[in-house]
């Protein structure tokens, strides 16, 4: 399933913080992307955002750290428009 974490607003960030942490309490993974983002594989790492670290440290949960790379049956890193939806 996903969860979407409403970013727009600061004020919303504790109740976020607590969903995540419930989520991971009942044994589910989760994956966030802390630079906040995705980008397009060529511009540098951006600073992480650190918050939802902090649900993993009270949950207590693993952290994994992995990079996602989107690539064409060539091997070019994939753009917007190489991607087919179903």
């Amino acid at each position: 399933g996903s969860l979407f974490i409403e970013r727009r607003s600061v004020k919303h960030l504790r109740g976020e913080l607590a969903k995540v942490t419930a989520i991971l309490r009942a044994g589910f993974d989760v994956l966030i992307f802390p630079e906040g983002t995705t980008t397009d594989g060529r511009s540098p790492m951006k600073p992480f955002k650190t918050a939802f670290f902090a649900a993993a440290a009270e949950a207590p949960a693993p952290l994994l750290p992995i990079a996602i790379r989107y690539e064409t049956v060539n091997g070019r890193p994939a753009r917007e428009g190489d991607l087919l939806e179903s």
